[in-house]
């Protein structure tokens, strides 16, 4: 589950091989009853496998003519005023219709070799067979095909969207890029995104290893930090810090358990030269770490361990993790909440000192 934007949109991948695209409506009806998640789209046979990774690109659009008003809301509904007419958008505005549901999102399978980016847009009710066949209110479109020469193990994207990390299982990272051209951005050409890559970063530089030992480094998650740096974690409990700007270079690398790293969140720490994230394995272990740079070199790295989970002598596996805004405001407080194979959630607050 990702979220795309901030208007309440969110995308879960299941094991059924759809994506559904979902909306928080804190709306309430009319008795004052506020509605739950609605389920705005379910888009099928996106790949042959289940899906593995999602990771939104995007956040596009999302106007219905009873919203705040917006620069977007303008501009769809002065579009769909010129094309079909005033009474459109108040027929519109009566049945609280959707008349933009955009955005992009990328997806790569269970043992798959391929990231898919993927551009949603609004159905129309008058033009799209999409709408007669489902309740879909958006529809979705292959934009390209990022291709690999292994299997890809995990994915993440920069804030901004116009970068995708891809590591794959013999543990390399693989940096795509987002470039537009001139004649795209006139409208020339039918896609404006076109993704290129630009570089394959790698542990072992020109070392010739042993292929245990390449399994042993196979990529199990990413996350981007600010900038160009982001952190890798291994299927041998290592987190790797890498720089995007200096190619050449092999990673910082420290180990965290014994156990694969299967999840990345990064911390907001409000300190200059400063990054922060937390990692979990598989076997319940969390770690919060914070990483001093000096230019782009590593100068300091500290390790603090989270209590999360009550030792109660049962094994718990991590299913998700995010951190949450600390109550103190504290730039140096980590604040988390983890969710197990148990149903439960937990807390947890660290101190980063």
């Amino acid at each position: 589950m990702v979220k795309l934007d901030n208007r309440g949109r969110f995308l879960t991948a299941s094991l059924d091989k759809t994506v559904k695209l979902w909306e928080i409506d804190c709306t309430k009806d009319d008795d004052g009853i506020k509605d739950g998640p609605n389920l705005l789209a379910t888009f099928t046979n996106l790949d042959k496998r289940w899906i593995k990774c999602i990771v939104p690109l995007d956040e596009g659009s999302f106007v219905r003519p009873t919203d705040d008003i917006s620069i977007s809301m303008v501009k769809v509904m002065a579009k769909k005023t010129a094309f079909e007419g005033p009474a459109s958008m108040q027929q519109a505005a009566f049945e609280r219709s959707i008349i933009q549901c955009s955005g992009a999102f990328a997806t790569s399978s269970k043992n798959g070799k391929t990231i898919k980016v993927w551009e949603m847009s609004v159905i129309d009710d008058k033009t799209d067979d999409d709408s007669k066949t489902n309740k879909n209110v958006s529809k979705v479109c292959l934009v390209q095909e990022l291709e690999h020469d292994s299997v890809i193990e995990a994915v993440d994207a920069a804030e901004d969207g116009c970068s995708i990390i891809v590591g794959d299982v013999m543990g390399d990272v693989f940096l795509w890029n987002k470039s537009t051209s001139y004649l795209s951005a006139l409208g020339v050409t039918k896609s404006k995104q076109r993704w290129a890559l630009t570089h394959k970063f790698t542990w072992r530089g020109d070392m010739m290893v042993h292929t245990g030992e390449i399994f042993q480094h196979s990529i199990t998650s990413l996350c981007f930090l600010d900038g160009s740096k982001f952190v890798s974690g291994t299927k041998e409990g290592m987190v790797q810090i890498w720089d995007g700007n200096n190619k050449e270079d092999k990673p910082q690398m420290v180990r965290v358990a014994e156990e694969p790293v299967s999840y990345i969140q990064k911390l907001l720490i409000n300190e200059p030269n400063v990054e922060g994230f937390s990692v979990c394995c598989d076997g319940g272990r969390v770690v919060a770490l914070t990483v001093k740079f000096e230019g782009n070199d590593v100068s300091e790295l500290d390790a603090f361990p989270v209590n999360c989970i009550k030792d109660d002598g049962e094994r718990r596996v991590i299913t998700t993790m995010k951190e949450i805004a600390s109550p103190r405001n504290d730039s140096r407080m980590a604040s988390l909440i983890v969710g197990d194979d148990n149903g439960t959630i937990h807390l947890s607050q660290t101190e980063l000192v």
